[in-house]
């Protein structure tokens, strides 16, 4: 067998080495194998599909992977909090994590939660109050791509954060990742 040939080997096993001694594919398949369970976009395609504004009622601590279209809102009801988004638009958006002048697909997304403040990552824009430049997330740090809200009081902690997961210009449709939580002291 030719030099090239075993570094070219070498170099394959080396980063397949990386890959799985850093947990990067078994993060990714196990990322992979929540989102497919836990979607209920298909639980509830007839929220997109007629004017129904009930409430989809969420589980603690598992992360939702819904679909949205342009213009839709959505309602959610955890713990007795009533949380609203609405895809208001399609937008450009200069922040990014990588070195690039480029501007990327954006999202802007309005919440309603009661009364109280969303607020953004470092990577999404405050369009106007409680309303949100989003861009896809692109790595695995989320707090940079999410718009969150927490609350603490004596009696309980409650805590929801959401991020883009993908937009699709083309069929006027995003992909959103929730996460609620709510500890009663």
């Amino acid at each position: 067998m030719k030099k090239e040939n075993w570094y070219k080997i070498l170099g394959v096993i080396t980063i397949l080495t990386f890959l799985f001694g850093s947990g990067v594919v078994y993060r990714f398949c196990s990322e992979s194998e929540e989102h497919n369970k836990n979607d209920i976009s298909s639980e509830h395609n007839s929220l997109s599909e007629s004017n129904n504004l009930s409430p989809i009622v969420l589980k603690n601590n598992i992360p939702y992977s819904i679909k949205m279209e342009l213009g839709e809102l959505k309602k959610f009801n955890w713990g007795g909090e009533e949380i609203t988004i609405n895809f208001k638009e399609f937008s450009k958006s200069k922040k990014s994590n990588f070195l690039s002048a480029d501007t990327v697909d954006a999202v802007v997304m309005k919440f309603n939660v009661g009364g109280g403040l969303v607020y953004g990552g470092e990577l999404t824009t405050e369009v106007y109050v409680n309303e949100y430049l989003m861009i896809e997330k692109q790595n695995p740090e989320e707090e940079l791509y999410s718009v969150y809200q927490y609350i603490t009081s004596s009696e309980y902690f409650s805590f929801f954060r959401i991020y883009v997961e993908h937009i699709n210009k083309f069929n006027k449709t995003i992909q959103l990742n929730l996460f609620f939580t709510k500890k009663y002291m």
